[in-house]
């Protein structure tokens, strides 16, 4: 999960004994602030990242893209 995309992708909610957890290594301000910003790893790219962002942008009003 640390190494998708983009922040806004790694997110992890599971129920565990009744209990909702969340794991996020990267926190939740990006999802709040509609924010996208790449995660940079030996497993991404501008181009798989630029992607991405232009099929959001397509789909979504209003989002903060931070450049590769």
């Amino acid at each position: 999960m640390s190494k998708w995309i983009a922040t806004v992708h790694a997110i992890g909610i599971t129920k565990i004994n009744g209990n909702i957890k969340v794991y996020a290594p990267y926190g939740l301000s990006d999802i709040y602030s509609r924010t996208i910003r790449p995660i940079k790893h030996n497993g991404n790219s501008k181009e798989l990242y630029d992607k991405k962002v232009a099929s959001w942008k397509n789909r979504f009003d209003n989002l903060n893209v931070i450049e590769w």
